[in-house]
């Protein structure tokens, strides 16, 4: 089976846990590893959209990496400090950065973090629940820039298709569970 195929029924596997009692914390954590292996990357993450009264951020809910002392678990990212990576990933889904310490659009967090977790390139993508969204994947290189690949564009969007749908899934289940 191709690495795509192969990733992507990883991806569909690892939904089987949410059923469990770790539920959407071990498959968070899932995620982020089967994605961390696909890309080969130095570190993987899962992102999640968050609201609040001063406006929207970015919450690192899980993340893998090469080396576990750098890691973006527990990280905030807030919307007003970073407009056009966030406009840029509402509008197209997709923010890739072959160099990201040299991009304009996200030298405001050069200092608070891609510095300090060495990260040289990175490419997100925003997944989301009927047609809102919800979170971000993302795969970072550190040391490098990275040029990433169409396919690597593509896998990304179709795993966040598939963790879209997978967690929609839960969210009803849970719904439907609820109310029995």
């Amino acid at each position: 089976m191709p690495p795509s195929h192969e990733f992507m029924s990883e991806l569909r596997a690892a939904a089987d846990v949410l059923a469990g009692p770790e539920g959407l914390t071990r498959y968070r954590q899932l995620v982020a590893e089967a994605l961390y292996r696909r890309f080969q990357c130095s570190m993987a993450s899962l992102w999640l959209l968050r609201e609040a009264p001063a406006g929207r951020f970015l919450e690192c809910v899980a993340a893998f990496s090469e080396n576990p002392e750098l890691n973006a678990a527990g990280t905030e990212l807030h919307e007003k400090d970073f407009q056009v990576y966030f406009d840029t990933l509402i509008r197209t889904k997709v923010y890739n950065s072959p160099d990201a310490q040299e991009d304009p659009h996200l030298a405001g967090l050069k200092d608070s973090y891609l510095l300090p977790q060495g990260v040289r390139a990175l490419l997100d993508v925003a997944f989301q629940i009927n047609g809102q969204p919800l979170g971000v994947l993302c795969i970072e290189q550190r040391e490098t820039p990275r040029i990433w690949s169409k396919v690597d564009e593509v896998d990304l969007r179709n795993a966040a298709s598939v963790i879209g749908i997978s967690i929609a899934r839960h969210r009803n289940d849970e719904q439907q569970t609820s109310v029995a």
